[in-house]
C-alpha cells in the first residue's frame, strides 16, 4: 500500500511566476497531492490564510518547514550599507515569519499531539 504525502507549498513571487508554481505543485504525483499557495510570511493574515487553506485541502498540518529567507540582494552587502527599513523586512521575513507560521500551526499539532517543525 503506497503512503499518502500531502504537499503545501508556499510562495511570495510574481504572480506569473506563482501561477507557473502552481501548476506544476498541481500536476498528479500518485500517491503525492500537492497545492501551491501564494503568501508573505510577514504577514500575519497571509500566514493565517496559507494555514487555512493547507488544512481545508489536507485536513491537517504534520510538517512545518520554515524555508522563507530574503536578504537585501544575492550580492554580499557589508551590514552597515543596509538601511534600517531592509533590516526591518530582512526581519520581518526571516524572524517574524518563521514565528508567525510556528504560531499558526501549533495548536493543529497540540490538538493531535504531533507534529514536526523545521526552522
Amino acid at each position: 500500500m503506497a503512503t499518502r504525502a500531502s504537499i503545501a507549498a508556499s510562495f511570495n513571487c510574481l504572480r506569473s511566476y506563482a501561477q507557473s508554481l502552481n501548476r506544476a505543485l498541481t500536476v498528479p504525483y500518485p500517491p503525492y497531492e500537492a497545492i501551491g499557495l501564494r503568501a508573505d510570511v510577514s504577514l500575519e493574515a497571509d500566514v493565517e490564510a496559507m494555514v487555512a487553506a493547507a488544512t481545508k485541502q489536507f485536513g491537517t498540518v504534520d510538517i512545518l518547514v520554515n524555508n522563507a529567507a530574503i536578504s537585501k540582494s544575492l550580492q554580499i552587502t557589508p551590514f552597515e550599507k543596509l538601511t534600517i527599513e531592509q533590516w526591518r523586512r530582512i526581519l520581518d521575513v526571516n524572524t517574524i515569519g518563521v514565528f508567525l507560521c510556528c504560531r499558526a500551526v501549533a495548536p493543529i499539532m497540540r490538538a493531535k499531539k504531533r507534529g514536526r517543525i523545521v526552522n
